[in-house]
């Protein structure tokens, strides 16, 4: 449940204010039934006992960086079923393998100014791929992949977008950003961003574009009150809409009275997307008890899929919710892991959203028969459809390039045992607008591959054939087809070696942005060669645990890649020869590098503290056999945007994170000064 969510995200601020405020959030939450009382009990319970923690000094009040540590009595209270993300900030890669205790004494994380934008990078990751909505089905096998932002010429360091291939919303380009949504829309604030801007506003050009801006929220503010909102709703009605807006609008709606629900609405649709516009869940229950309302009109997603709703879904409700008049605007339905089976998707044909645009039903254990009821549904405008791991096999394959949705731009099928023979039809079929297709977790193996190459996809951006074990030999396949808007590639664990990654920089993807390499055997050879590789605007490169050694990352750092903002490394087998090639190469907007599980050793960090990245915000170096003397050199790093260091599973002692954590402290408040 987001809003739920959204709360236990504010119970990790380790700021004094930050928590008053979820207290005073999670009251009100429970009073309108949002959440349940065990909820609003154990969460209220974790509020407070940070709170307790914070004026007992074990935590301090921050909008300073924080370091715990392992002899800290606070953190020794923190109560042992807080969610395995530390109060002080954790790569989401790590939150499977490492206690709130453990991390917390080796990761540093800059907070933001108490009553600043609360952002979370690490939930809201930027990409060109599936974010909010498509489940993941390796979500349990393999560590989060990380940002790829998107570039503008205008303003290269700030970027917008969402998760790749992590189930949520897509964001390939400013026009496609409302593609695949669902969960909140992130925009981060960049600190070299935020130096420009005053250097604008110090021309006066950052003085004209507020005057403009605010000229544009007092005409919103004014359409607000014409139709009848007034007061504290009136003024979120004027704000940027967020996942985090629309929850207290909800809240809101309720106690609003004389709405012109009418013209509410057709000012929501002009300014607020479908994914936003999300019935809470106690939403839901209160509807299928019987308890209906006019705000209901308001709602164009619908989230009741087992995460969710937090439970399974009996078809009995789902017969009721496809037949409420007042649900008929939907036009975003998440279904995904209701086992509903044939059952369910006539319920779903039956339906009264005639207007739908996105059904995510993955999971639901569909096979062949569901799905040939499913392709019944007579929804013109449906966009996104995400199928993964629904027993289809080649034969529900074969009756899907039957359906008659000609809009669709977004198509997962991963994890449904599709082998060569199914591929060879589904090329067949039209998709005219194809943009997005996961083929991940299937057995398509080269032969798939090559099958898939023998259509030309003119239009397709994103492409996901991780895990189908394809070989060398399915790169070069790969390389033969025709896609010359392709923006994301992820070929993650597939037996790729020198051949395919000599393969790789051969191949003409003018547009690629974002490469998915993990998990293969490129080696040191295969490192050399794509450093040949001419991809103009590359801003993310995964090799985690492509046995580089030192002379495939010294091969690696030749590269000429401008626009490189996120590089993984980890777990390459490389020591301090790597990284003084890394601190010398030519990646002038690096924003995070991952480099992990390696041997870089003192010496290594030693070389990378004096590299030049203006705009660098996280390094991780966990188990690298780092001592003392390598916080030392840490304390002086030249990174002006730096936000975290992660420093997990190295030998190092109590005194020497704590000098580093007083550098860095002192450094922000130099900075603010």
């Amino acid at each position: 449940m987001k809003i739920k969510k959204a709360v236990e995200a504010e119970v990790r601020m380790v700021s004094l204010a930050k928590l008053a405020e979820a207290l005073r959030s999670l009251h009100g939450l429970q009073e309108e039934g949002i959440v349940t009382k065990e909820e609003y009990t154990s969460l209220k319970e974790r509020i407070l006992r940070c709170i307790a923690d914070v004026v007992e000094g074990g935590v301090e009040e921050q909008s300073t960086p924080f370091l715990g540590s392992d002899n800290n009595e606070a953190y020794a209270r923190i109560p042992a079923d807080l969610p395995k993300q530390p109060i002080v900030g954790v790569f989401p890669n790590q939150k499977e393998k490492a206690s709130v205790v453990e991390v917390a004494s080796v990761v540093i994380k800059r907070m933001p100014s108490v009553g600043g934008k609360e952002h979370d990078e690490h939930d809201e990751e930027l990409a060109f791929a599936f974010e909010g909505g498509f489940e993941d089905p390796r979500k349990a096998t393999e560590q989060g992949k990380e940002n790829v932002g998107s570039i503008r010429a205008d303003a290269p360091l700030v970027s917008e977008g969402v998760r790749p291939f992590e189930g949520k919303e897509v964001a390939s380009s400013k026009g496609n950003a409302a593609l695949f949504p669902s969960g909140a829309s992130f925009v981060r604030r960049e600190a070299v961003g935020e130096v420009a801007l005053e250097e604008a506003r110090a021309r006066s050009v950052g003085d004209i574009a507020f005057m403009q801006a605010r000229a544009v929220g007092e005409a919103v503010l004014e359409e607000a009150r014409s139709f009848g909102l007034t007061g504290e709703i009136a003024r979120l009605f004027e704000g940027e809409p967020s996942a985090a807006l629309w929850g207290e609008m909800c809240v809101l709606f309720r106690s609003q009275k004389g709405l012109d629900w009418e013209a509410l609405n057709v000012q929501l649709d002009q300014r607020w997307p479908d994914r936003l516009r999300q019935a809470p869940v106690a939403w839901v229950e209160e509807l299928l008890r019987g308890e209906r309302g006019p705000w209901w009109s308001c709602v164009r997603a619908l989230d009741i899929g087992e995460e969710g709703l937090g439970r399974s879904l009996k078809m009995v409700e789902l017969q009721m919710l496809t037949r409420f008049s007042e649900i008929a605007g939907v036009r975003s339905v998440q279904l995904s892991k209701q086992k509903m089976g044939a059952q369910g998707a006539r319920l779903l044909v039956d339906s009264m959203w005639s207007d739908l645009r996105r059904l995510e039903i993955g999971g639901c254990a569909l096979g062949p028969e569901g799905l040939a009821i499913l392709l019944k549904g007579n929804w013109p405008k449906l966009e996104v459809l995400s199928l993964w791991s629904n027993l289809l096999g080649d034969s529900g394959v074969r009756l899907l390039c039957e359906a008659p949705w000609s809009s669709l731009r977004a198509l997962d099928l991963s994890g449904n045992a599709v082998t060569a023979s199914g591929i060879e039809r589904f090329v067949q079929a039209g998709w005219p607008v194809l943009e997005r297709l996961r083929l991940a977790w299937n057995k398509l193996a080269s032969a798939g591959v090559h099958a898939l190459m023998l259509r030309s996809w003119e239009k397709l951006k994103v492409l996901d054939l991780g895990f189908n074990w394809m070989h060398d030999e399915g790169v070069v396949a790969l390389s033969k087809g025709h896609l010359p808007a392709l923006e994301v590639l992820d070929l993650t664990d597939n037996g790729v070696g020198f051949l395919g990654a000599n393969t790789l920089a051969q191949s003409p993807w003018p547009n690629l942005r974002a490469l998915y390499l993990m998990r293969n055997s490129i080696a040191a050879d295969g490192g050399k060669s794509l450093a040949r590789a001419t991809w103009p605007l590359l801003q993310r490169l995964d090799l985690r645990r492509n046995r580089l050694g030192d002379a495939g990352v010294i091969g690696l750092c030749s590269a000429n890649w401008p626009t490189l903002q996120h590089l993984d490394l980890a777990g390459n087998d490389f020591g301090a020869e790597g990284a003084r090639a890394l601190a010398y190469a030519s990646f002038p907007i690096l924003r995070t590098l991952l480099l992990g599980f390696n041997w870089i050793g003192d010496d290594g960090v030693k070389v990378l503290a004096k590299a030049n990245w203006p705009a660098l915000e996280v390094i991780s170096l966990e188990r690298n056999h780092l001592s003392d003397a390598s916080v030392r050199w840490l304390q002086e790093v030249p990174w002006p945007c730096l936000r975290e260091i992660n420093l997990s599973m190295n030998p190092l002692t109590p005194e020497g994170l704590a000098a580093l954590e007083k550098s860095l402290s002192a450094r922000l408040q130099q900075e603010k000064r």
